[in-house]
């Protein structure tokens, strides 16, 4: 059994706003989808991925500007559609 070495993802530049994208993404199907196990899969990875990508890119701030806007659009989604929730488990 060969023993095979995976190379760390590559944060920088677009690979790095490429992976905040396809979080937001896969965020806003999962809150689409009611898929709390997926939301809550992907809140988790969040953080440090947000944490990776800002470190890497210290030196290009528009496109990551824009990109952690739109993730935080994504969060707001997410933080609506859990008080509409809340408020249905109320009544």
């Amino acid at each position: 059994m060969a023993v095979q070495l995976v190379p760390s993802p590559d944060y920088c530049g677009a690979q790095g706003v490429r992976y905040l994208r396809e979080l937001q993404q896969n965020l806003i199907v999962a809150l689409a989808d009611k898929d709390w196990g997926k939301v809550h899969r992907l809140d988790q990875c969040c953080a440090p991925l947000i944490e990776k990508v800002v470190a890497a890119n210290d030196d290009k701030c528009t496109e990551l500007l824009s990109a952690l806007s739109d993730l935080k659009d994504a969060y707001w989604g997410l933080i609506q559609s859990c008080r509409k929730e809340a408020a249905s488990m109320v009544v």
